[in-house]
């Protein structure tokens, strides 16, 4: 008896109960029917590949990227419904009719939302998330009739769709290969959620230009200001695209958030036996400096800061920092502030990390009513802002916790009138501290026998 599939086996069900009772009789029938050489052999560049597993969780999950081919968008579908099952039947209005055959698959995809950077507040791209496959049954003008292949979420009318493509393999690298330098950041999560642990997807700002490859291992770190890192989870890269990544939470101790940040751990395992233990990079091991950043090369070793660096750097420090600007009731600094930030940052590791404490200030206006609740005083803005500068250095700017400490002194120590806009907009500020290196402890003193 030839063997038919479960979805042409519902389909034949439903006709035989619009035409009666089916009873045993039918089903036996059923069985019966549809010899295996009629039974289509499944497209190896079509849906089977991302049908099931992690594979289909990928798939569905989506990736962040700049913008899609949007070759037609969902009409609408009998009975008006949202949630479907294989092989119920919808239309999409095309935009090049011609160059579609009967047979061709499409992907049905949902644009998200546009997705900023959590620290740096730059756009990074879309969040598209993949809602359904569908293959083309009839065409008439520019109006398509489509099968659900398989579906992943519901659909609405006016989601686009594009031509479905098979997730290409990424090239394996060997298994010793060190990775994306620097730590990246876990910039977005799924639709609707706010946390994720094991089993769900993040997405990364990191990926292929970075060095990124489907199967890497990540650990998701926390950077408590002055206090060294915690790592809180593994990640397994699931998918790259050109500057970000989709990864699977393989273990999670806590909640990870947007913000939290990733560093590269071990490579994907080699494809082919004999297997062979990864190299793990970055924790428990000299920092590597920051993508992007004028720091020294992989190898080299930045100089050790001995104590107070010199008044050169100092004054360097402090006529960048004066030109920061602090709105009311903000912690981080507008405009190009961040840049300056950054530019602090690469002063501050190319001179050996010294120790430094940054120092909160505020203006003397009362704190607004909307945010009372946050700050119920300008000295605890005063120290939001420190601690804030201080975790984008940590952060983003790669500099060691364990050398940066805050401390916040609201309007007690204003450098300008506060009777002022212009003085009010001084006031509002950080300042950073030098601080001296901590007594190394003197070696034992041994005597020769």
């Amino acid at each position: 008896m030839g063997r038919v599939s479960l979805d042409r086996l519902i389909e034949m069900s439903r006709r035989h109960r619009r035409a009666g009772a089916l009873g045993l009789a039918g089903l036996v029938a059923l069985l019966s029917v549809a010899p295996a050489s009629a039974e289509p052999r499944p497209d190896p560049a079509g849906p089977d590949l991302v049908r099931y597993g992690e594979p289909a969780q990928t798939f569905a999950a989506g990736f962040i990227k700049v913008s899609l081919p949007e070759e037609g968008f969902v009409l609408e579908a009998s009975g008006n419904k949202r949630m479907y099952a294989s092989g119920d039947r919808l239309s999409i209005k095309l935009v090049n009719p011609q160059e579609v055959q009967p047979g061709s698959f499409y992907t049905i995809y949902r644009w998200v939302h546009e997705v900023l950077h959590p620290w740096t507040k730059r756009y990074v791209g879309n969040l598209y998330t993949m809602v359904a496959v569908v293959k083309v049954v009839e065409i008439e003008q520019d109006v398509a009739t489509v099968a659900i292949e398989r579906t992943y979420d519901s659909i609405s009318p006016r989601y686009a769709v594009m031509r479905f493509e098979v997730p290409p393999a990424e090239p394996r690298d060997s298994a010793d290969r060190s990775g994306p330098p620097g730590l990246g950041t876990i910039v977005d999560l799924p639709p609707q959620q706010t946390m994720a642990g094991k089993g769900t997807i993040v997405y990364l700002d990191w990926g292929r230009r970075e060095g990124l490859r489907t199967g890497d291992r990540l650990e998701v770190i926390r950077l408590p200001v002055g206090r060294p890192r915690v790592p809180i989870g593994l990640l397994k890269v699931a998918h790259v695209e050109e500057g970000t990544a989709t990864a699977f939470i393989i273990q999670s101790s806590d909640a990870i958030q947007r913000g939290d940040r990733v560093a590269f751990k071990e490579p994907a395992p080699p494809p082919e036996p004999p297997p062979r233990a990864a190299t793990a990079s970055g924790l428990g091991q000299a920092r590597p400096t920051t993508v992007g950043r004028d720091a020294p090369a992989l190898g080299e070793s930045a100089p050790e800061a001995a104590g107070v660096p010199d008044g050169a750097l100092a004054d360097q420090v402090a006529t960048l920092a004066r030109r920061l600007e602090f709105p009311p009731g903000r912690v981080l600094p507008t405009g190009p502030g961040l840049k300056i930030l950054d530019r602090i940052a690469d002063l501050l590791r190319n001179a050996g990390e010294p120790r430094i404490r940054i120092e909160g200030h505020a203006d003397d206006q009362p704190i607004g009513a909307s945010l009372l609740g946050v700050f119920p005083s300008n000295r605890e803005l005063s120290v939001a802002r420190a601690e804030a500068v201080a975790r984008y250095f940590a952060e983003h700017g790669g500099l060691d916790p364990a050398n940066l400490s805050t401390a916040g002194f609201g309007e007690t120590k204003p450098v300008a009138d506060n009777r002022t806009e212009d003085g009010r907009r001084r006031n509002r500020r950080i300042e950073v501290r030098f601080l001296p290196a901590p007594a190394s402890r003197p070696a034992p003193i041994t005597e020769n026998p």
